[in-house]
């Protein structure tokens, strides 16, 4: 399983250094195949982040922050059930009550 994200799509259109070859070249020879592949299972990230239904906002924000992820995956188990984006979040956070009612 994996996403292709916007990222996977704009690597594909660069070039790798011929110096990374000699640094890390199983690396090298990752990044060559996913630039020259044409099939979804070829270029997708294959370790992907993903956040349950229950998932606090605040961490969804702050994961998106330090992965620098714009779309988080949402997971019932191993089902997908949705995807949260950016904008989704600052929806909810823009429009989360200053002083919440109490639920009593």
């Amino acid at each position: 399983m994996g996403i292709v994200s916007e990222s996977d799509l704009i690597y594909k259109e660069t070039a790798i250094p011929i110096t990374d070859y000699w640094m890390n070249r199983k690396k090298f020879k990752n990044e060559y195949w996913k630039i020259r592949g044409t099939k979804a299972e070829e270029i997708m990230t294959t370790d992907v982040i993903c956040v349950g239904e229950d998932t606090p906002v605040e961490e969804i924000a702050t994961l998106m922050i330090e992965k620098h992820i714009k779309r988080l995956p949402v997971v019932r188990g191993k089902e997908l059930v949705g995807i949260i984006s950016r904008a989704d979040v600052l929806k909810t956070i823009l429009l989360e009550p200053l002083h919440p009612t109490p639920r009593w």
